[in-house]
């Protein structure tokens, strides 16, 4: 498996999708500082019915384009896959261009690993309440023990932007746009401590018709880490 880049979700530090969590076209800024003020419980039930729907039509398949802005640029690389979503357990990201390779966390284990390489890299004990993953993977009731929410309707979206409590937290600002048709997640973005930003994109929802591939796969060798 080669190196991790500032591009390439590393195998310590899973991919964030943040989900959800990472995610309009140019900058990631949807102007929801500025945003009229929406009784906090109004911008929670938003994401819960998203989950819920999320959770009883799991498994899932989308697929994602994710942009990666180094702090002081306005722009950045793009790759592309799909992400699975077998909900409440698991996640797993197939990125597809520019390089092949696969992630998948059930539970609190996470396997990495390439198409065309005979062993994989196997994490257990990794926290589903990290940053980003905990978008897709806590309730709402623990999201709203984390962050601040305030919200903001445009045409058929829901734009909600959360502030961590706390200091210590892994990014300083998150978004999650919400499609209110569908009651499914456009995009989530968020900007990391550093001043990085991640945006996904998510678009083309169907039913995972084999669940099979939210298991790790018997053909390869896996190393513990």
């Amino acid at each position: 498996m080669s190196s991790p880049s500032p591009t390439r979700p590393s195998f310590r530090r899973p991919p964030r999708t943040a989900l959800a969590a990472a995610l309009t076209a140019g900058t990631l800024s949807l102007g929801l500082v500025s945003a009229p003020a929406v009784a906090a419980d109004v911008d929670w039930e938003a994401l819960r019915v998203v989950r819920e729907t999320l959770l009883v039509e799991s498994p899932l398949v989308a697929t994602f384009v994710q942009t990666y802005v180094p702090a002081g640029f306005t722009s950045g690389e793009e790759e592309s896959g799909r992400l699975l979503l077998g909900l409440p357990t698991c996640l797993r990201w197939d990125y597809e261009e520019p390089y092949d390779r696969s992630y998948l966390l059930c539970e609190q284990t996470v396997w990495a690993w390439s198409p065309d390489e005979p062993v994989g890299d196997r994490l257990t004990d990794v926290s589903r309440d990290e940053a980003g993953l905990d978008f897709l993977l806590l309730s709402v009731e623990r999201l709203s023990e984390r962050y601040a929410v305030e919200s903001r309707t445009i045409d058929d979206t829901v734009h909600l932007a959360l502030t961590p409590h706390t200091d210590d937290a892994a990014f300083t600002r998150a978004w999650i746009v919400l499609d209110r048709a569908s009651a499914r997640p456009n995009e989530i973005a968020y900007r990391d401590r550093e001043g990085n930003e991640t945006r996904f994109v998510l678009s083309d929802f169907a039913p995972l018709e084999d669940a099979s591939q939210l298991a790790p796969p018997d053909t390869i060798d896996w190393i513990d880490g």
